[in-house]
């Protein structure tokens, strides 16, 4: 860095104050060059110690300042990530693909390129050199992790990434998404060919997480072979050891799936562990991907949904039709008079009656219209009973006020209707996931909502689960979820919601879609989680191989109100009865969360503790099972076509490990040169000062001494 040196004066009377100092200079030389009876060398120190003391005080007010520019350089290093995970030691051509990789990046990498090193898998961590081959055991890959390296402030001299990999991405988010965010060139060096192996797995269950006894419940198993094309096999649903549907099957050609569906009806409710197996042959080259566990909670009766709309109009009839096609469900729906009000013989009878609702759907209405029974309503839902509010044309401030205490979200003075084009999306969170993930459902394909109510914020024990951009580019709640009590809340604050279901936006939505997610966000207001003091769960009851294990709990007072400053042990306990313990953390009172990270296949227990300024809240239990099906095993083969895709958006370009010589004529650091500049003050004000006060001091000492005027 070649610096260069400024010196300034910043006082804005420079002038002035130099006329001054010249003319007490001037003043001084006078004053004494007439004083007869000193010797020379005494005047001399005399005027000195004066000419000090004014030169001094006139440097202080004339503030000198000293600027330093320079030159600095960022983006000239290339920072290389090296996939750890275990796929990288499949073998091909007899050697392993990290070995491959590593034996052309050593020999084709010039020395000249100053570089960084990383490895990642399931974490990102720092390298000081290449690893060795204890290295590649991770269990999954979390690829957009590693790309968001340079969004580290420590980063900022990483000008280029280059990911050495095989091109495994099973966790996370979604990688291209990352690396379209990135201001610089991604370039890869691919290692991995297509794996050809005798296999038969089952690739995914489809099935509702909520199911009825009595009731056909549909299980689709989805499955697929390579080198059995033809062959039969026996495809089983299981209830622990206990056969619960089987089906003989026929194997796809390699590379294909076929779907075979099963419809159990279960006659107890609670919750079931079930199984899929289909059979595996004995030369098979991997069989931990012949199971598939899955979970379903069986209820016992229908859902009794009451749904009151003030008017009659195409929010309340596409809802009603909506609901009415689902045959769990049986809907009362009630229109109010022309002043808005509710027929009292339409109504549940109070008290009770409103307890025997699972769900009260209020759209658009005021709560004034219901009366009395208000209060009848906010016991229920204290109790059990669920609460959905919609919002509509007339949900402005004095509308949803009466409704606050079941609200689970907070208004301000500018709260009111905002007309727009608002696109819904979802946000990454369990309780999201629950009710917004649908598969094949994609949010921006529908048409946007025309009216927001807005601005809202989320109350501190509530649930975001899908917000939208603003036209001041905020992002305001679209839904939100929170409790009251036992009781689930949730309220929508977008319209028009019916042209969701009659019309899409570009490409068509399949209606099933849209009459999922209602039916999703039904059942999840009306499933009860037992909610007690203190609750503690995984984000979910089956995991693969490879799949972060995410614990979450909340701790509550004994008038329900989330509280802080908790600790939360956990003890968890495998098949063998080695015992690991973790401590949650307290993101925000009452929510606590703790990784277990990524364990090995089996069963778990786990033993949690809640205590609070040494007293014990609560204690809970539970369990979670890990499949062997391995997320780095599932498809083994080296995915170039993501690779390509990550450069393509970048600006880089991606390599296999016969072309990894054109490398480094292609490397194209995001080198920035940005101006800087420092500023000192060379004299210190204070030490000046006292100088100068010193000098005129020692002037003024030695002339009374000696008797001058």
């Amino acid at each position: 860095m070649n610096n260069q040196f400024a010196f300034s004066l910043q006082s804005p009377h420079i002038i002035l104050y130099t006329l001054l100092a010249a003319l007490a200079l001037v003043i001084s030389w006078w004053s004494y060059r007439h004083v007869s009876g000193y010797s020379k060398i005494r005047k001399y120190t005399l005027v000195g110690f004066r000419t000090a003391g004014i030169a001094l005080i006139g440097i202080l007010l004339l503030e000198p300042l000293m600027t330093v520019f320079g030159q600095k350089t960022t983006g000239d290093k290339l920072g290389v990530l090296i996939d750890l995970s275990s796929s990288m030691n499949i073998q091909n051509n007899g050697r392993p693909r990290w070995v491959q990789a590593e034996s052309v990046y050593t020999r084709l990498m010039p020395a000249n390129i100053a570089v960084k090193y990383y490895g990642f898998s399931d974490t990102l961590i720092k390298l000081d050199e290449l690893p060795d081959s204890t290295a590649f055991s991770g269990k999954a890959t979390d690829l957009s992790l590693a790309l968001s390296l340079p969004f580290e402030e420590a980063n900022e001299d990483i000008g280029a990434l280059l990911v050495v990999t095989d091109g495994a991405a099973n966790i996370g988010q979604d990688p291209l998404k990352t690396a379209s965010m990135l201001n610089m060139p991604v370039y890869s060096l691919v290692a991995g060919g297509v794996v050809s192996r005798k296999d038969v797995y089952i690739s995914q269950i489809n099935y509702q997480p909520i199911a009825y006894i009595n009731t056909e419940t549909a299980i689709q198993a989805e499955f697929g072979a390579n080198g059995y094309s033809g062959q039969f096999a026996q495809l089983e649903i299981r209830d622990n050891r206990k056969v619960l549907a089987s089906r003989r099957v026929t194997l796809p050609a390699d590379g294909a799936l076929a779907t075979e569906e099963f419809k159990l009806i279960i006659n107890e409710d609670g919750v079931k562990y079930l199984q899929a197996n289909i059979t595996d042959f004995a030369d098979e080259a991997y069989k931990d991907n012949n199971s598939r566990h899955f979970v379903i909670k069986f209820l016992k009766d229908k859902i009794r949904v009451l749904m009151l709309s003030a008017v009659l109009n195409w929010e309340y009839t596409f809802l009603k039709r909506v609901l009415e096609s689902d045959q769990h469900i049986s809907l009362q729906a009630v229109i109010g008079n022309r002043q808005g009000n509710f027929d009292p013989r339409d109504m549940p009878l109070p008290p009770e009656g409103w307890g025997k609702q699972d769900l009260v759907i209020i759209i658009n209405t005021n709560a004034r219209a219901l009366g009395s029974q208000i209060n009848e309503l906010r016991t229920a839902i204290k109790a059990k009973t669920g609460f959905l509010f919609i919002a509509g044309a007339d949900s402005r401030m004095i509308q949803l006020n009466t409704w606050t205490e079941l609200l689970p979200f907070t208004m301000n003075i500018y709260t009111n209707i905002v007309p727009g084009e608002y696109f819904p999306l979802s946000m990454e969170n369990p309780r999201a996931k629950a009710i917004l993930g649908i598969e094949g459902l994609n949010w921006a394909q529908l048409p946007p909502l025309q009216y927001l109510v807005g601005p809202v914020e989320s109350k501190s024990d509530g649930w975001l689960l899908m917000d939208a951009e603003s036209a001041a580019k905020n992002r305001w709640p679209v839904i939100v979820a929170g409790t009251f009590g036992q009781g689930k809340i949730a309220a929508i604050l977008g319209y028009p919601l019916w042209p969701r279901l009659f019309r899409g936006s570009t490409n068509s939505v399949d209606p099933k879609l849209i009459k999922q997610f209602w039916g999703n966000l039904v059942r999840w207001l009306v499933t009860r989680d037992d909610i007690e003091k203190f609750n503690i769960a995984t984000d979910k009851p089956v995991y693969k191989l490879g799949e972060p294990v995410t614990f979450a709990a909340t701790l509550f007072d004994d008038n329900y109100n989330l509280i802080g400053g908790g600790k939360i042990k956990v003890t968890i306990a495998d098949s063998s009865g080695v015992q690991r313990e973790l401590q949650l953390s307290g993101e925000q009172p009452g929510k606590y969360t703790g990784d277990f990270g990524s364990p090995a296949p089996g069963d778990y227990s786990f033993k949690a503790v809640a205590t609070r300024d040494n007293d014990t809240l609560g204690r809970r239990q539970g369990t979670f099972l890990v499949e062997s099906t391995s997320l780095e095993m599932e498809n083994p083969s080296a995915n170039y076509t993501l690779m390509q895709k990550i450069a393509e958006v970048t600006g880089g370009k991606s390599f296999d490990i016969n072309d990894f010589g054109q490398f480094p004529k292609s490397l194209n650091l995001k080198i920035q040169k940005s101006e800087i500049f420092t500023e000192h003050r060379p004299i210190n004000s204070l030490y000046i000062l006292l100088l100068g006060i010193l000098s005129l001091s020692a002037e003024w000492a030695i002339r009374k001494f000696s008797q001058l005027p």
